[in-house]
C-alpha cells in the first residue's frame, strides 16, 4: 500500500493493478444530530460513522474531532479532488442538525 499525503509526490511506477483512493472528515457541527443520510456515489468504499444518537456535539475542538469519514476511489486524481469535494459539500448541506434533543426524538 501506498500513500500521497500533504502533496508530496511518490513515483509508483506501473500503475496497472494501483487503485488510487481518497478519505474525507465530516467534522461535528454544535449541536444535536437528527439525521444522516447515506451518500450513494459511485467509488464508495466506507462510510463510518460515529454514535451520534443522544449526544450533543461541542463543534470542532480538536483536529480529529469529526461525525463520519468516507473512504471512496477513483480513476485519477481530478476525479479523486471532484469526489471528495462532492463528498463535502453533500454531507454540509444533508446532515440535519438541531439545538435541542428533543427535536432528534421526532425523527423518521
Amino acid at each position: 500500500m501506498v500513500k500521497r499525503e500533504l502533496g508530496i509526490p511518490y513515483n509508483i511506477g506501473n500503475t496497472s493493478s494501483v487503485r488510487l483512493s481518497g478519505k474525507v472528515w465530516i467534522p461535528a457541527q454544535k449541536g444535536y444530530v437528527k439525521s444522516i443520510p447515506i451518500l450513494d456515489l459511485d467509488g464508495i468504499i466506507e462510510i463510518q460513522i460515529k454514535q451520534y444518537e443522544n449526544v450533543r456535539f461541542a463543534g470542532l475542538q480538536k483536529q480529529m474531532d469529526y461525525l463520519l469519514t468516507v473512504s471512496f476511489f477513483g480513476k485519477n486524481l481530478d476525479e479523486l479532488l471532484q469526489k471528495a469535494m462532492d463528498i463535502k459539500n453533500f454531507y454540509s448541506k444533508s446532515i440535519d442538525w438541531s439545538e435541542t434533543i428533543t427535536d432528534t426524538w421526532f425523527t423518521t
